[in-house]
């Protein structure tokens, strides 16, 4: 008898890219003869992102996202969705109780959450409120969950302080592929199309315009550093016109105006493909208040910069501060501008740090990882088994 596999993102393709992502995480079990079906909340732009998934023979499926912690619509979607692929495992992301109780209400066998993020106090650093504290949409989750895989070590940390079971926490950290980045073109063309001369300095940063990707701060840090050396430059990449951008992109311009620093800042808005513009930073920064784990981080730290982020998620997992990078305390702006303007500075310290600047040996590909996870599965599921 088959193995059946559901994959619920809780999300839809936001870009090609996304659809190679998902093709290459579930290949292997495809290629094991597994049943596949990916969940998705809603048909990408373009259909085509789903070609190659669809030539796997992965079925796909759209439930909206859960529209509450404990929304009993999804709970009965995921049930039925379960029961009619005779589901034997279920990896969640991020979106997690309603799905989750569905997969447990089907008799699912295997029910994986993989924790993505921090929960909201630690995305706006704030206080734990008892609430917090009390968080029963994790603890019902991590409750009905076989297991749960942590991205980094700082949300595995999150959940053991809400008491649960080490044991029952797995840390997978994301993978990283810079394959997939590589690209024929000269780092001097693409610079001179973003309007960049020889000796500029440009501080890359990608994320998108809301408070917890920490933009503002990072714009306060670099008009220290625009102060003290006119050819420094910042450039930040991530949708600044999406739903939850539109009404915090107008502050950060407004920022930008108030502290003179004109033309030195650009934001190309959201970017598909970024292979080109990680060829276009001299130094990357992770300005967030809260991660879970940082694609971005490791897509800098993957081109060779040098890079600086504030502490959180799994930063400290990559950065051995001072020596292959730097470390700085989330929203201290002094601090951040105080990095930078040495990194801008000393071009002896720039090419040190970048020298050392590479991903710990613990990053996998994206193939590796996959492989991986599949395994995970596989022994999680022979051990119901032997208990049935």
């Amino acid at each position: 008898m088959k193995t059946s596999l559901i994959r619920y993102s809780g999300t839809h393709l936001k870009h090609r890219r996304m659809g190679r992502v998902f093709f290459t995480l579930l290949k292997p079990a495809v290629d094991r003869g597994w049943d596949v079906c990916l969940v998705l909340s809603h048909p990408p732009e373009d259909e085509t992102w789903l070609d190659d998934i669809k030539q796997l023979g992965v079925v796909i499926e759209y439930l909206p996202r859960a529209k509450s912690n404990f929304d009993w619509g999804c709970v009965a979607s995921v049930r039925k969705l379960c029961r009619k692929y005779e589901c034997d495992i279920f990896h969640c992301d991020n979106i997690h109780t309603s799905p989750m109780m569905g997969a447990w209400l089907a008799g699912v066998p295997v029910r994986v959450w993989q924790k993505r993020s921090m929960t909201e106090a630690y995305e706006v650093g704030r206080e734990l409120t008892f609430r917090d504290r009390l968080s029963i949409s994790i603890r019902t989750t991590c409750t009905l969950a076989t297991k749960v895989v942590a991205v980094s070590e700082a949300v595995k940390q999150e959940l053991l302080s809400l008491n649960i079971a080490e044991e029952k926490i797995n840390v997978l950290i994301n993978p990283f592929d810079m394959r997939e980045f590589n690209k024929p073109r000269s780092r001097d063309v693409i610079r001179e199309e973003y309007g960049y001369v020889g000796d500029d300095i440009v501080i890359l940063t990608i994320g998108h315009a809301v408070p917890v990707k920490g933009w503002d701060v990072l714009i306060r840090a670099f008009s220290r550093v625009a102060s003290r050396a006119s050819n420094a430059k910042l450039l930040m990449v991530g949708d600044i016109d999406g739903a939850a951008e539109k009404s915090y992109f107008p502050k950060l311009v407004h920022l930008v105006d108030e502290l003179g620093l004109g033309d030195k800042v650009v934001f190309p808005g959201h970017l598909t493909d970024i292979s080109e513009v990680l060829r276009v930073g001299d130094i990357f920064v992770l300005p967030s208040m809260s991660e879970g784990f940082s694609n971005a981080l490791l897509e800098g730290m993957g081109s060779g910069m040098p890079c600086v982020a504030t502490r959180v998620g799994g930063a400290e997992d990559l950065i051995d501060n001072q020596e292959n990078g730097f470390i700085v305390e989330r929203g201290d702006a002094d601090a951040l501008g105080r990095v930078l303007s040495r990194l801008v500075e000393d071009d002896v310290l720039r090419e040190e740090i970048k020298g050392r600047s590479r991903l710990p040996d613990k990053i996998k590909t994206r193939k590796e990882y996959a492989e991986e996870f599949v395994e995970f599965y596989q022994s999680l599921y022979k051990k119901k088994l032997k208990a049935y």
